[in-house]
């Protein structure tokens, strides 16, 4: 092999650079236009494409790599091929972090068991009235393609009234084939609920409570089915968000404190006396409570109607008889 001089490597310099800088610029091997993965690789339709790859603009952008998953769902895709598909277009991705798989997730728009629930619930409640509680035996959440409006039809719904259980065709958008579900309906009551964890000894207000329809085999004997008995009350312990409330969860709060002077008032034919005692516990508006006169240092029972003050001999009608729950 004949070796070349000096002389003519200087006489072939500039041929030599310019091949160089014509394969360095062309780098067909990877492609034209060197691209780096985007950041996040999350995919709206039903094909995965360079341009949900890589910032790039069409042509190039539109070329498809594969189909994209379902919904809600991810795949992996081989470095490797992302890189010959790229390629194929004059794109040069080198894998520089070393990749041993692209993931990419398919966006979607989700849809509660909850919402399903309701939709069957409704279909119910229209064919039979009453109120019904509705449960799933799949409760996982679906999945739509991100760019539809999703919602719950019940095309069919088959009962059986001796086992309670069913089975209903639901849409959840025209574009989505629709799914058969099945679960279990029985007649259900309202309850109301707390929204919120109560403390021991505080006031609940009507912002603490919403209601919940729970099957009627399902919801407490003793479970309170009135607001009113609930609002206004206080916690005799600590209760928590969701479940319902029973009649000794709840106690009228207090309005004197034991160790309390208040005024104590008889009254009878025109005749009205006083007395400072003391309340020997913490008593409710309406509870009927001991209380010890200061000079004598009697026990007396008397019923408290208001803060700082009690009334012996028979009780007012707003007062409750024990004056709890």
């Amino acid at each position: 092999m004949r070796r070349l001089s000096p002389e003519m490597i200087g006489w072939f310099a500039g041929a030599l650079a310019a091949a160089a800088l014509a394969v360095s610029a062309s780098g067909r091997a990877y492609g034209d236009e060197p691209v780096s993965l985007r950041a996040d690789l999350r995919v709206a339709g039903g094909q995965i494409t360079l341009g949900d790859l890589f910032d790039v603009a069409d042509p190039a952008a539109s070329a498809v790599v594969a189909r994209a998953p379902e919904p809600g769902r991810r795949m992996s895709l081989d470095p490797d091929y992302v890189r010959e598909v790229a390629a194929r277009n004059d794109l040069a991705w080198a894998n520089p972090g070393g990749l041993r798989r692209v993931t990419v997730t398919r966006a979607s728009t989700t849809i509660p068991a909850s919402e399903i629930e309701d939709a069957i619930r409704a279909a119910v409640e229209a064919e039979d009235g009453g109120a019904w509680a509705v449960r799933l035996s799949d409760s996982r959440v679906r999945h739509v393609p991100a760019d539809i409006v999703p919602y719950a039809e019940v095309l069919e719904l088959d009962r059986d009234p001796r086992t309670r259980r069913f089975t209903a065709l639901i849409s959840l958008s025209p574009d989505v084939e629709a799914e058969r579900i099945d679960g279990r309906v029985e007649p259900a009551i309202e309850v109301p609920v707390l929204t919120r964890p109560i403390s021991r000894d505080e006031i609940i207000t009507a912002g603490d409570i919403d209601w919940r329809v729970m099957p009627e085999g399902r919801a407490p004997s003793n479970a309170v089915t009135d607001a009113d008995q609930i609002i206004g009350f206080a916690a005799r312990r600590s209760l928590r968000a969701g479940a319902p409330l029973r009649a000794y969860d709840l106690t009228r709060p207090a309005v004197v404190e034991r160790g309390e002077t208040v005024l104590v008032v008889f009254e009878s034919a025109g005749i009205r006396l006083t007395a400072r005692a003391r309340a020997m516990a913490d008593s409710a508006e309406g509870e009927t409570a001991r209380f010890v006169n200061l000079q004598s240092n009697r026990m007396i029972d008397a019923v408290v109607v208001g803060p700082g003050l009690a009334r012996v001999g028979e009780a007012p009608a707003s007062a409750h008889a024990g004056g709890r729950p």
